[in-house]
């Protein structure tokens, strides 16, 4: 890490686009192997955001919303969302005290946190003081939650709407939550989210650092092969 207290730019230190690249593909897959690592703790307050917003946006629908650990298909215990709803469980057995099981859904809220280890990745990979690192970290940290609990919560409406039954897509659309918006949340939640805020979070924490790894490429890249190379162009 630099000792300097602001990103590196031209004027102070050398950027090396090379050197920043070297650094992002040795730091990228560290960060995912500690995010995996540390997966049920990743997920811990989305979860906690998206259940608290179902609960609330769907009284009449959502009874709770739990974190539980449940094995994948590889029988690998992964975090999961489960949401148990208001309406009983059709099929099944009643308990020992006679009452029935309340239907219920899951969701993988990991595929919508992979965001963090990105951005993680790339604040290692850029040339800070351990102070601006962990700075960035937190702050990132704190934009991304709502982020990964927005999408988190769409899945969480789709699996209702969409992937639940007749009885539970009427409820929900009673609720006021129709299934056009539904599949937009989830589209953006999953699909456009995770990539992109880390990468634009990491461009704007670091504009100056950016800025000058950027300016050479694209100077080298707009200039004619044969000055690129160091000739005239002409033989």
């Amino acid at each position: 890490m630099a000792s300097d207290p602001t990103p590196a730019t031209p004027a102070e230190e050398p950027v090396s686009v090379k050197q920043f690249f070297i650094q992002a593909v040795l730091w990228l897959p560290l960060a995912f192997f500690l995010w995996y690592l540390l997966r049920t703790a990743v997920v811990a307050l989305p979860v906690q955001l998206a259940g608290f917003a179902l609960e609330r946006g769907l009284p009449d629908v959502v009874a709770k919303v739990e974190q539980d650990l449940l094995a994948d298909k590889d029988g690998v215990p992964q975090p999961t969302m489960v949401i148990t709803t208001t309406l009983p469980a059709t099929g099944v057995a009643p308990n020992e005290f006679g009452d029935l099981p309340f239907q219920a859904t899951t969701v993988e809220p990991l595929l919508f946190c992979y965001g963090l280890a990105v951005f993680v990745g790339l604040v290692m990979a850029t040339p800070l003081t351990w102070r601006q690192t962990f700075a960035q970290w937190i702050a990132g940290w704190l934009i991304l939650v709502p982020v990964q609990a927005f999408g988190i919560a769409a899945a969480g409406l789709k699996q209702l709407s969409f992937d639940s039954g007749d009885a539970l897509r009427v409820m929900v659309d009673n609720a006021g939550f129709s299934q056009a918006v539904i599949a937009y949340c989830y589209q953006l939640g999953y699909l456009m989210l995770p990539p992109v805020v880390p990468v634009v979070l990491w461009i704007l924490f670091n504009r100056r650092f950016v800025e000058a790894i950027a300016g050479p490429v694209f100077t080298r890249a707009a200039e004619p092969a044969g000055v690129r190379d160091g000739r005239s162009g002409r033989s």
